[in-house]
């Protein structure tokens, strides 16, 4: 018999964000709420990466922000760009 999940793991309740009521299709969000988006998570890879090995909060946190601080994403971007790493398709 199949046991019905409840709202909780491991004794602690789960907590998950509801999804934001949206009343337009995503294709119309602004540059600038695109780009939000895209630095948070374009972070979340950057903390995963600088996770090994162990830094102090604070030196992880600098290295974090030195990578994905839009400088730093734009040294990389003319860098897959001038080295032809991207195809025609992915290529502005």
């Amino acid at each position: 018999m199949i046991e019905q999940l409840d709202d909780s793991y491991l004794g602690c309740e789960r907590w998950l964000p509801s999804r934001p009521k949206v009343e337009k299709p995503p294709s119309v969000f602004n540059a600038a709420t695109l780009a939000y988006i895209d630095d948070s998570i374009f972070e979340l890879y950057a903390r995963r990466h600088f996770l090994f090995p162990p830094l102090s909060l604070e030196e992880h946190n600098d290295c974090v922000i030195a990578v994905v601080r839009c400088e730093a994403q734009d040294a990389l971007l003319q860098k897959l760009l001038n080295d032809n790493y991207l195809s025609e398709e992915e290529s502005p």
